[in-house]
């Protein structure tokens, strides 16, 4: 027979997720209805990641407010004051990915009683997403249910995506992509905000379940992050880096899969395995290298003292080892890492090295369901073997089954450039083990230092990172101060870049620019460095913006689009043939590479679109902007180009690789290359002429011409630093 429970007449969560950090709060009201004293539980399910922010209790119009303590410590004080009968809540079990936060109280008759939980977490973006998650599991249909979510991200959402509910946290291998949202779900979105609204009635929570609701609400959603060095926020002299650099290639890899085929994986944990290995190899890049090793109290190479590319035919050879293999005897964990270090760290085997390249980013998968049972069993000298072995190498260890020493692997991928994960024994065991790999498949950078100049920035949290991988997101945290944000412009080199043009000399009382000034602004945008020359700094433009003062028209320039506001909004796209006409200006596009903005009166700028096919590791995706016809421009020209407007300079001197003399520029047109002298003032700085060819279309070419200055005489030629051109952009 069923006992009849309290009755929950109110369960609400309200969740707000500012900047990736999610502050989730639990409302629960529970009735006893009975003549007698009651026993009321509140239970929640907490993300692993999270923590305890605040717990009440109100009861009788007074409020109780909890201690959080550490987890040890709550555990002494809860088995103390359940001793003495009096009220205490503790994160009681751990289930998968999840913590059970319970608390068990004495109800008097007729009285309601209200509990409240606050937790918080750091969203974390994986596979090029976050997700936020709330359990729901009143434990019986509520009148009065409702959930509410907010989300405001101040660089932009650009997806974002409400599941259906999640009764189940196993994974699947279908995905719906026009899944239904829950019923009754609301939701309300601009470009920054968001904001969820989630209420079902009874009877949609009857048809769920007839004991209410026993699911998961989810939300996946992802932001706009066009930076290449990333999103920085600031508040109250603290500060966040969000790196999540996207335009980047993937970098090829080293992957050595060490798979532990002890006793204890016999039946359905080998099973898994070979099935998740099956897929993984399958999914290697042609540009990668890998190999196999199988253990248990002894050790098995696939190839013997190198890795192998990920041919076709090595894949297929590859997949019938994995196949054959049969899991028996004890487990020497110590054996298989050293065996692994030996194929991708050329410093521990000298017959490795050969199969090495610089380019390739190298990296151990580790599988084990058990203890070291065998061989070098001690766990500090695990660790210290692993180490001295693995040097540079990231080693990242899967944990499969509660029987697994996790506390082993999580240390072991900590100290080597990592990290863990636990594998849990369930159905869903080989999609786990695929979207772990999933998310470190695709590596983009490796070595990562994060530098914050020190009279700036201090206590923070960590700037040093061994990988980057595609999908996911590095995070740095600390103190700022200054309080007009130059983090901003110093440490991130995200800047406007600057160039003031004035009107013509003798504007027409028709222009639409007549005795008003033209303003040309570009956002930078940081590079990677080429190999060899990791000192230079390269970066470039990814956002060009053209104001008219008179008109209030602007134009802004993107690599996908053209988007000319005035009268009214156009948006064209750039890869496809288009105009637009106001007055004297006129902006057309060829469809391919280009974008001309004509002004009339001698002005004529040209914006080149540099996409690449096949790019290499340093390029990327970036406008160019040149002043095709700069007659009409004014004296009164400020700004970098303004340098050389009203500066007095001439060329003294040039000479061709034939060392032919010319006394003036204009005489080197013919010439792909012209060194010489330029004269500001009495300085003499040496600079060269260079024609550039630039692809206008695919059966046109432009050629322009270019000074090019040494970057140690940049500072002579402009008179001022290279700083003093540099807006804040916060």
């Amino acid at each position: 027979m069923v006992k009849p429970s309290l009755k929950i007449t109110d369960y609400h969560v309200h969740c707000t997720v500012t900047s990736r950090y999610a502050l989730t709060t639990v409302e629960s009201t529970i009735w006893n209805q009975f003549h007698l004293t009651k026993e009321a539980a509140f239970e929640v399910d907490l993300p692993a990641s999270a923590f305890i922010s605040n717990f009440t209790i109100t009861s009788g119009g007074k409020v109780y407010v909890a201690q959080v303590k550490e987890r040890a410590a709550a555990r002494k004080f809860y088995d103390a004051a359940k001793k003495h009968g009096k009220i205490a809540g503790l994160v009681a079990t751990k289930e998968r990915e999840t913590e059970k936060f319970r608390v068990v109280v004495s109800m008097p008759p007729a009285i309601h009683m209200s509990f409240s939980i606050s937790y918080e977490e750091l969203l974390t973006r994986r596979l090029g997403r976050y997700e936020l998650a709330l359990g729901l599991r009143p434990g019986q249909p509520v009148q009065n249910l409702s959930v509410d979510i907010t989300i405001a991200e101040q660089s932009g959402i650009s997806f974002m995506k409400v599941l259906p509910l999640r009764t189940s946290r196993l994974l699947s291998s279908t995905v719906q992509a026009e899944a239904e949202v829950p019923p009754s779900t609301q939701v309300q979105q601009n470009p920054y905000c968001a904001h969820i609204h989630y209420s079902p009635t009874l009877e949609q929570q009857r048809n769920l379940s007839p004991k209410g609701l026993n699911a998961d609400f989810v939300i996946q959603y992802d932001v706009e992050l066009k930076d290449l060095m990333g999103d920085i926020q600031v508040l109250d002299g603290y500060f966040v880096h969000y790196f999540a650099p996207r335009a980047l290639p993937v970098v090829s890899k080293d992957v050595i899969f060490v798979i532990d085929i002890s006793g204890s994986m016999i039946g359905n944990k080998i099973k898994q395995t070979k099935a998740a290995m099956s897929t993984i190899l399958d999914e290697l890049r042609e540009g990668d290298y890998f190999n196999l090793i199988t253990f248990s109290d002894k050790v098995h190479t696939w190839k013997k003292g190198r890795t192998v590319q990920a041919t076709k035919q090595n894949i297929q050879e590859a997949k019938e080892f994995v196949r054959k293999i049969s899991a028996e005897g004890w487990t020497n964990i110590n054996a298989a890492l050293l065996s692994a270090a030996q194929l991708v760290n050329p410093s521990s085997s000298s017959s490795a090295s050969h199969s090495l390249s610089p380019r390739r980013v190298p990296m151990i998968i580790f599988l084990t369901d058990g203890e070291a049972t065998i061989g070098v069993t001690a766990q500090d000298a695990i660790l210290h073997n692993a180490q001295s072995a693995l040097g540079s190498v990231s080693l990242f260890g899967l944990a499969f089954g509660d029987d697994a020493d996790f506390p082993l692997l999580k240390r072991l991928a900590l100290e080597n450039r990592g990290i863990a994960r636990m594998v849990f024994e369930d159905a869903d065991a080989a999609l786990q083990l695929k979207g772990f790999y999933d998310e470190v498949a695709s590596p983009l950078l490796s070595d990562i230092q994060l530098s914050y100049l020190e009279d700036q920035a201090y206590d923070v949290t960590r700037v040093l990172f061994p990988n980057y991988f595609q999908g996911s997101e590095l995070v740095v945290t600390g103190k700022i101060k200054s309080a007009l944000c130059r983090i901003v412009e110093y440490f991130l080199s995200i800047v406007i870049f600057s160039l003031i043009l004035a009107a013509p000399d003798n504007p027409s009382t028709s222009s639409v620019f007549s005795s008003s000034g033209i303003i040309v602004e570009g956002h930078l945008i940081l590079a990677p460095t080429k190999r060899g020359v990791e000192e230079h700094t390269r970066t470039f433009f990814d956002k060009i913006t053209i104001k008219i003062a008179k008109g209030g028209i602007s134009v802004t320039l993107m690599i996908d689009s053209v988007v000319v506001k005035g009268e009214g909004l156009h948006s064209l796209p750039t890869t496809q043939q288009g105009s637009v006409t106001y007055l004297d200006l006129k902006i057309v596009l060829d469809g391919h590479q280009s974008c001309w903005i004509d002004f009339g009166k001698g002005m004529l700028f040209l914006v080149v679109f540099h996409r690449y096919s096949h790019p290499s590791y340093y390029q990327m995706e970036h406008l160019g902007f040149y002043i095709a016809d700069g007659e009409g421009l004014s004296s009164l020209t400020q700004g970098l180009l303004g340098q050389f407007q009203h500066s007095h300079m001439e060329v003294v001197r040039i000479m061709d690789s034939h060392g032919a003399g010319f006394h003036h520029a204009q005489t080197s047109k013919n010439t792909s290359l012209a060194m010489g002298l330029l004269m500001k003032g009495n300085q003499h700085i040496p600079v060269t002429l260079q024609d550039k060819n630039l692809k206008i279309t695919p059966s046109k070419r432009l050629l322009a011409q270019c000074w090019v200055v040494p970057k140690v005489e940049v500072e002579r030629l402009l008179g001022h630093s290279y700083e003093s051109y540099l807006v804040d952009h916060l």
